[in-house]
């Protein structure tokens, strides 16, 4: 049972940073299509970030054989309570304290030393997020760029890191091609047809509709629908 939850959620996210690399390279980033699709995939982040937090604590009771809907209740209500606290922490310090260093340290007139403290603070969020309340990684990575976002200088910020983006972005494919393996092309064929026509046309096709059903054009349906088919 975890096992197909967990391949379909696989199936049911797409990729932001390819559809990120492959809008601007068609330069559609700042178009009403970009922005849409854009807007769909941080949903689906969202919404995984959520299920991601919530899913070690379901799989734990599977393991466990307990699943009775008290136990889950608890376990459920300590992880969220966790995550609650770590996004009011972040709400309520956060939003004034990042801004602070990051001002203090464009102060000094060190493009260096403010990059460095960009990304240590992006790197110290995304890591007291994990260590100190069971958060996980991207959910902490994503609430740094949101308090980053909060200062006046996340424009420069974006700037400054921009060639550590494509860095990080280059060991993304990296390390995604090292997690397939080609026998299973030869092993199971059928398995891996089915699985690509659910992400190529399944999910083309729903997001195809629903966005027609929004009111917009069909050049637009067709571009959320291509932005998901990965």
């Amino acid at each position: 049972l975890m096992t197909g939850i967990v391949f379909g959620l696989c199936l049911s996210t797409a990729s932001t940073v390819v559809l990120l690399r492959a809008l601007e390279e068609r330069q559609l980033l700042d178009s009403q299509r970009g922005q849409i699709a854009i807007g769909w995939l941080i949903v689906e982040d969202l919404v995984m970030v959520l299920t991601l937090v919530l899913l070690p604590a379901v799989a734990g009771m599977v393991e466990k054989g307990d699943v009775g809907i008290a136990s889950l209740a608890v376990d459920m209500g300590i992880t969220i309570g966790k995550v609650v606290a770590f996004i009011a922490i972040m709400m309520l310090v956060g939003r004034r304290l990042v801004p602070w260093i990051m001002a203090r340290s464009a102060a000094t007139g060190s493009r260096e030393l403010f990059t460095l403290s960009v990304l240590a603070l992006a790197l110290g969020i995304a890591f007291g997020a994990v260590e100190l309340f069971d958060v996980s990684f991207a959910l902490g990575a994503f609430f740094a760029g949101m308090v980053l976002n909060e200062s006046e200088l996340s424009h420069r910020a974006a700037h400054d890191t921009l060639p550590l983006r494509d860095a990080f972005a280059v060991l993304f494919f990296v390390s995604v091609g090292m997690l397939f393996d080609p026998l299973v092309l030869i092993q199971q064929p059928l398995a891996v047809l089915a699985t690509l026509a659910i992400i190529v046309f399944g999910k083309s096709i729903a997001a195809f509709f629903l966005v027609r059903m929004f009111g917009h054009s069909p050049r637009t349906a067709l571009t959320i629908a291509a932005s998901l088919a990965q």
